[in-house]
């Protein structure tokens, strides 16, 4: 079935699958079975943290110009459900880790049979390896259509939670989705020489870990391209025509492309998501969503020739397209950038990107108000006045809500702030000789993201969440992630910083900042180094401390769609940009859940002016769009709010010829949905 390639993978490992095993708590169960029966009770409630909790926890429920096709419950724990993928009769919902500890957070995929969209139904579950999740890169499509080979594929991107876990991307043959075939789960980069101990006790290397991965078919040809969540070229891009042997053919990145500039808040590039088209004019296109360097596109036409290369790139205009709209600050210049996922139109002459910021504050720089070397702290701390760029997290407690409405206060560094290291976190009271007035003033702990490729740290990074749970324990009013080496990109973005999503639920007290490595170094006296595999890192050691610092935040709204334009001429313009109304209000900035969007897809053939969102708590939205501008057509948040990942367009219309769409809401399951409106 699979055309064989005369190139072989210089490492194929046989990782073998641990058996799968998953608890339910008190929810009921169908006779046949595991989580493929979880059934909806009056009695089961969502975390009072999450925005499914009480009212004040998601904007009200509203409909306009949508209808709820049908809805599947596949779990009962928040945050479980990741990305869909549909393809013909079935939906392909990804199993995320929502932070729960090892073995139980071993994902995988739900498979639900939508050929009645009235009545879904779970008819499968593909196990992720052990100790990995399901995250952004799920999907399915059909191989060598019409033709005696024909298959469907589907592609599931992978990342690990437990020292088996594995990375890369997982192919299965869904031909038949209730009875499939594991092609492969090797495919992916294994250049840095990272290992796992397999069931047999052996250690055998492992693939970094990619957050999403994109196939697509080139005549006789099936390429991959997907994430490197490890290594500053973190574009790879694979030859799977046979899919049981994928062929790592180049890697890339930004440091490939000196003209990309990277002009957002933050300065945070990452390669995110992508959508690879035939684009009249331009040929294979892989349009690469690059977060604060904004949309990046490739050439893709032969990548058995070597690294793609770069067409062309956006950049962002001066400020947010809210500055000016309700609340938000005139300070909001540059925009937040995120640019997280993208898709074409039909035609290809337009595209819509999505920039996901959850976080609805921004900070001024952090700066040095005071050195405690005097006092006991490490020497060579920079002098008073020395500034730093850093961002807030959306999900943690607003600077904003302090009663000077200011986060100051001295620092004292704890490591990774990781379960695995956690004891290397000095109890807060370290910190009490230094504090002039408690009442004004916060104990803050600056810890650093990961661990990735710090040989000191052999240990699985941690989310974020993790590490500001394990602070707030420890006593902390306020944490600082630093970024990494990889986040840096190895040196060339020194003061990168990147405040990522809320990984599991927990009771939050703290405030949580993130900043660049170089800030982490300078703060506690040491100099600063990027060196890949941390080579002479000369690094702060838990305990070290810093001096005081001070921040202050504005309300800058929430992430939001850009429309763009194709010129034909070169370069890409953009034109348009959609936000909710909800979102420039300062009153919607707490407790109200978390309001940017996350993906788009654009309507094909009747629906080819339409484009989808899965716009997180603000729920489902509905777009018209055109070379003119792009406006919001319909809206749907179901009562007790939603929390909408992943947003994909089905073959199937209701009787009135309105296009079915499929939705993952992390929180339930999933929606088919339709929009009704002219």
């Amino acid at each position: 079935m699979y055309r064989k390639r005369s190139v072989i993978l210089s490492v194929v490992v046989a990782l073998v699958a641990l058996p799968f095993f998953a608890g339910v708590g008190t929810a009921r169960i169908d006779p046949n079975g595991g989580e493929d029966g979880i059934v909806n009770t009056k009695s089961e409630v969502y975390r009072e943290s999450h925005q499914h909790g009480p009212s004040s926890g998601h904007l009200p429920p509203t409909q306009e110009n949508v209808a709820v096709v049908g809805t599947k419950k596949l779990t009962n724990t928040p945050d479980r459900i990741s990305d869909v993928a549909v393809l013909g009769d079935f939906a392909y919902l990804g199993k995320w880790s929502a932070g729960i500890t090892t073995p139980a957070c071993r994902g995988g995929v739900h498979v639900v049979d939508i050929s009645d969209p009235s009545s879904p139904q779970k008819v499968n579950y593909l196990p992720s390896h052990a100790q990995t999740y399901a995250t952004e890169g799920v999907q399915a499509l059909t191989i060598n259509p019409g033709t005696l080979d024909e298959y469907d594929l589907l592609v599931v991107s992978n990342e690990s939670c437990g020292p088996k876990g594995i990375g890369g991307f997982t192919l299965w043959d869904v031909t038949d989705p209730v009875n499939p075939v594991k092609l492969s789960e090797d495919g992916g980069d294994y250049t840095n020489g990272d290992t796992i101990e397999d069931p047999d006790a052996e250690v055998v290397p492992v693939a970094h870990e990619a957050h999403s991965a994109f196939a697509w078919q080139d005549g006789e040809d099936v390429y991959l391209i997907a994430i490197d969540n490890n290594e500053a070229l973190d574009l790879d891009f694979f030859e799977i025509t046979d899919p049981t042997n994928p062929v790592l053919l180049s890697e890339t990145g930004l440091e490939d492309w000196p003209t990309v500039e990277v002009d957002a808040f933050g300065d945070f590039p990452t390669a995110h998501d992508f959508d690879v088209r035939n684009i009249a004019g331009m040929g294979w296109t892989a349009l690469v969503s690059y977060w604060d360097a904004g949309w990046v596109f490739l050439d893709v036409n032969d990548l058995e020739a070597g690294d793609p290369p770069l067409i062309e790139d956006t950049d962002y205009q001066e400020c947010e397209a809210t500055v000016g709209f309700g609340d938000v600050s005139p300070d909001s210049c540059p925009p937040e950038g995120n640019a997280h996922q993208a898709e074409w139109n039909e035609a290809g002459g337009l595209f819509i990107g999505t920039d996901e910021d959850s976080s609805p504050f921004r900070s001024f720089p952090m700066e040095v108000t005071e050195q405690t070397t005097a006092e006991g702290g490490v020497p060579g701390q920079p002098a008073v006045g020395t500034e730093y760029g850093a961002g807030e997290f959306g999900w943690t407690i607003p600077i904003a809500t302090l009663p000077d409405e200011k986060l100051n206060g001295p620092m004292v560094f704890g490591g990774y702030g990781c379960d695995e290291d956690a004891s290397d976190i000095p109890d807060a009271s370290v910190l009490d000789p230094f504090i002039d007035d408690p009442t004004t003033e916060e104990k803050i702990l600056v810890v650093q993201r990961g661990p990735v490729g710090d040989p000191s740290a052999p240990f699985e990074a941690c989310f974020f969440s993790i590490k500001v749970e394990n602070a707030q324990d420890a006593g902390y009013d306020a944490v600082i992630i630093a970024n990494h080496h990889t986040g840096a990109a190895l040196g060339a973005q020194p003061d990168a910083f990147f405040c990522g999503g809320q990984g599991h639920a927990f009771t939050i007290t703290a405030r949580g900042v993130c900043t660049g490595h170089r800030a982490m170094h300078e703060l506690f006296g040491t100099t600063p180094s990027y060196a890949s595999g941390y080579a002479g890192e000369d690094a702060p050691a838990p305990g070290d401390i810093g001096p005081k610092i001070e921040m202050i935040s504005f309300f800058d709204s929430w992430g939001h769609a850009r429309l763009f334009e194709a010129d034909p001429d070169g370069g890409f313009t953009e034109i348009d940009q959609l936000f909710l109304e909800e979102q420039p209000l300062l009153s919607n900035a707490v407790g109200f859940g978390d309001l940017t969007v996350h993906e788009v897809a654009t309507g094909v053939g009747p629906d080819a002016g339409l484009a989808y969102f899965s716009w997180y708590s603000g729920g489902f939205r509905v777009a018209e769009f055109d070379e003119t501008g792009i406006t919001e057509v319909g809206a749907f948040i179901d009562q007790g709010g939603n929390d909408l990942w992943g947003v994909q367009l089905t073959d199937k219309f209701t009787a009135t010829g309105d296009r079915i769409v499929a939705l993952s809401d992390r929180d339930f399951g999933l929606y088919l949905v339709a929009y009704t409106g002219p």
